[in-house]
């Protein structure tokens, strides 16, 4: 889902509730709201150590050859961008001689 159906989609939601004239409906969903909190958009943290493992392991993934080289990200970058836009020409793209 894009940010503009995103915003499309919370608009809707937004109207769906203030049609509600229940206030026991209301308080179920406020609950739910608030309980759900830790699910708003609030950044990634993580200890210094548990940052500092993870670089290390990542480096240690590099130096064994485990990662995706910048052309071989492009073209999986553009068969997902070819399959949302027109899913019949993917088959097409996989099997061409790219890369």
């Amino acid at each position: 889902m894009n940010t503009l159906e995103l915003e499309a989609y919370k608009a809707a939601l937004a109207r769906e509730v203030l049609n509600i004239n229940n206030q026991e409906v209301l308080d179920t969903i406020k609950d739910i709201i608030q309980r759900s909190g830790n699910l708003t958009n609030a950044p990634y943290q993580i200890g210094v150590k548990e940052a500092r493992k993870q670089l290390q392991d990542s480096e240690k993934r590099f130096d064994e050859g485990e990662y995706v080289s910048e052309e071989e990200m492009a073209i999986r970058q553009l068969g997902q961008q070819v399959f949302v836009e027109c899913p019949d020409v993917l088959p097409v793209i996989e099997r061409s001689d790219v890369g």
